[in-house]
């Protein structure tokens, strides 16, 4: 019985060191205060509690402060932007590395989204039915691009721009040996070249 005691106190432990979501200039953010860090997410229980609450143009800031205490903002919550059909165009910072799956699914007005080589895995449908998506502006090499583990299609169909130069043309730099799944998928480069 002893030996499961702090295993129950570490549990306990876990679960409340994210709090509900807190509202922060207008975002909504889980915070864990042990890590100090944060997560973009939708407020109420379920992604649907309160559809279409964000709206226009999100500055994603890189940190957010609440009580005294200042939060890195490390990732986009699941659902976290499902369904906002007035969002148009979406700043991610380098602090975040993680856009979970269907983070701005239905999101059908979104056009443009900004995000640089920090990001490292973009989940399942993260982007899904985004049909006025034209834009991925990624801040970055195109090395980099090529290792973000993408989980499906961003989107139908985007101009691809790294570091402000769209890219029609791309050839595969030397050094990559592999390149991850969807990476290019919806696209629309002209030329591929694989050394």
């Amino acid at each position: 019985m002893n030996k499961f005691l702090p295993l129950f106190f570490f549990s306990l432990f876990s679960i409340f060191s994210y709090a509900a979501e807190i509202k922060i200039n207008g975002l909504y953010f889980s915070l864990d205060k042990y890590r100090k860090t944060a997560e973009i997410t939708y407020r109420g229980e379920t992604p649907y509690s309160y559809k279409g609450e964000y709206k226009d143009v999100i500055d994603i800031p890189s940190k957010v402060s609440y009580k005294g205490t200042e939060y890195k903002v490390i990732s986009i919550d699941e659902c976290a932007f499902l369904g906002c059909e007035e969002l148009l165009s979406v700043n991610i910072p380098n602090s975040v590395v993680y856009i979970g799956d269907s983070a701005f699914k239905n999101c059908i007005n979104l056009m443009s989204v900004h995000f640089t080589n920090s990001v490292r895995t973009i989940g399942a449908m993260a982007f899904c039915n985004t049909k006025y998506l034209n834009a991925i502006h990624f801040k970055g090499t195109i090395y980099d691009y090529c290792t973000i583990l993408m989980k499906s299609s961003i989107s139908t169909a985007y101009d691809l721009f790294i570091n402000g130069e769209k890219l029609l043309n791309l050839r595969i730099p030397d050094e990559l040996e592999s390149v991850n799944p969807y990476i290019f998928a919806g696209s629309n480069i002209v030329s591929l070249y694989i050394p």
